[in-house]
Order: structure tokens, then sequence, then C-alpha cells
């Protein structure tokens, strides 16, 4: 009866508090697994060897089976290699304890993960260690603040900017090919549109055997100039190569590719000059609604 009489909300409340505990503990538990990972790594560590005598990156080098020829290289330049093992210990010790540094500053975290993450980097082109470097440098990734990740993500772009695509309504695949791929080039506020919804479409869709890409300024294209204006569309470096002047001339060399995304009888992905025969029983499928900005 308490249950019954409780506020809708109530549970939904509780519900949301235990999620955001749940996650902090998590964030927690993965943080402290990072910190004791590379302090017992460190404990490990002959102090002598890495740090008094600074000879340990010295004596790596010298095992061939572990070393790229840059490495063979450095040995004549003995004093450099002591940097590099005293370097290497103290960053074991002193990088955790700036992952948890009590501050609200980001300066800290990213000190902390910059300083492991030019460690391993480091490793890459003197030691062959395999996938070790790269498992260490994907750890330390999601430890790089959020608002970091907020600043480097590009602001979307307004959805009257947008080109409208234009699919193939029998053909199901087709839908989610270009779904999968809006989402992809992060322009998913652009309206995707049945091609039999306008005969003028419908009519170059047929005619190109391609999806039909309707720019801004009402411009219709098909093929790869069509992928070519949505990438133009899609917002950091992906929009910026689609708009460099010779971005055209990387267009592949047989396009009958395109037709996964094109008018197909049916939904079958074949192209109409090699499908002249009426649907198979079971491959036509109903219209899909069209969604729009």
């Amino acid at each position: 009866m308490d249950r019954l009489l409780r506020p809708a909300n109530a549970d939904a409340n509780a519900c949301q508090q235990r999620n955001s505990t749940a996650r902090r503990l998590s964030e927690l538990g993965y943080i402290a697994q990072i910190v004791l990972i590379y302090w017992m790594a460190a404990s490990h560590k002959s102090i002598q060897g890495w740090f008094l005598e600074g000879s340990a990156v010295w004596l790596a080098f010298h095992i061939d089976i572990f070393t790229w020829p840059a490495a063979r290289q450095l040995l004549t330049f003995p004093a450099l290699l002591q940097l590099f093992s005293r370097g290497a210990y103290l960053v074991q010790w002193a990088a955790p304890l700036l992952l948890i540094w009590p501050s609200r500053s980001l300066i800290p975290r990213l000190l902390g993960v910059g300083l492991l993450l030019s460690m391993h980097v480091g490793f890459l082109p003197f030691l062959k260690l395999g996938l070790f470097p790269w498992v260490s440098i994907v750890c330390l990734l999601p430890l790089v603040p959020g608002q970091l990740w907020d600043r480097l993500v590009m602001p979307r772009p307004s959805p009257r900017s947008l080109p409208t695509i234009y699919y193939d309504q029998d053909c199901r695949f087709c839908l989610d090919a270009a779904t999968i791929l809006t989402r992809l080039l992060r322009v998913e506020d652009c309206a995707l549109l049945p091609a039999q919804s306008e005969p003028t479409v419908e009519a170059l869709m047929r005619e190109a055997n391609s999806w039909v890409v309707q720019t801004a300024d009402g411009s219709r294209t098909v093929e790869y100039t069509a992928f070519l204006h949505l990438c133009a569309a899609s917002p950091g470096p992906t929009g910026s190569a689609a708009r460099w002047p010779g971005a055209p001339r990387w267009a592949p060399a047989s396009t009958g590719w395109w037709a996964t995304i094109a008018a197909v009888p049916g939904g079958c992905s074949m192209p109409y000059a090699a499908n002249p025969l009426p649907s198979a029983p079971g491959c036509s499928r109903p219209a899909p609604p069209p969604r729009s900005c």
C-alpha cells in the first residue's frame, strides 16, 4: 500500500540517485585500479638501478630482442638514458598521485594523464613491447576530464543548413544505411525522406540508380557527389576534408556500390538494369514513415 501511495516520481528519483552513486563508485574503482597498477610497478623497481644510478634503461636497450634500431643509437648517450630512467621512475610514482589530487582544477588530472601518456608513447620508438603501450594508452584516455572532451567536440550544424537525403521507400536497407551514415557524420538532424514523395526526385533516383541528396540551396546530387555534400555538412575534420577543393578528385573508380543506397525494386540490392523482373515474394517491405528535422 505504501508503494501505491508513493508519488510517481519518487521511484524515478531514487533510481537516479542509485545510478549516480553506482557511477561514482565505478569511476573511483577505475581510477584506484590505474593508480595501484603504476604504484605497484614502481614499488617493484630497484631504486638503485632506476634512480640512484639511472642505468635501468641503458641495460634494457642492450637486450636486442626487445629493442628497435633507434634504441641502439641512443646507447652512445648514457647521460640521456640516465635521465630517461629517473624520469620513468618518478612518473610512475608522481603521476598517479596527480590523478587523485583533491582539487576542482583540471590541471592536476591533465598533468598526470599527460605524463603517463608521454611515458608510454616514448616506449614505442625504442622498445618492442607488443600491445602493452597501446593498451595502456587506451586505459588512460577515460581519465581525461569530460570538460576537455566537450571543448574538443565541434558544435553540430543548424538543421536549416543540413541537406536532405532521399532514399527508396521499398528498400529498408537503404533507410538503415542512410541513418547509420548520418550518425557517423554527426548530422542526425538531416531530413530522411522517401524519393517517391516527389516525382522529380524519384525520376532522378531511377535514372542514376543512386540515392539523392538535396543541399540547403536546393540543388540535387547523386552518387559520390551526394556523399561529398553530406560529408561537407559534418562538423570537425571530416567536413573540412570534404570541403577541400581537391576532394572531388578522390571519387572511386567504380561507382556501382552507390546502388546500396539506390532505388532498388522490392528492397533487393541490385541495379534496375540487372533486375527487370518483379520483386520476389517477401522481398518487398512497407514504406517506413518519413523522418524530418
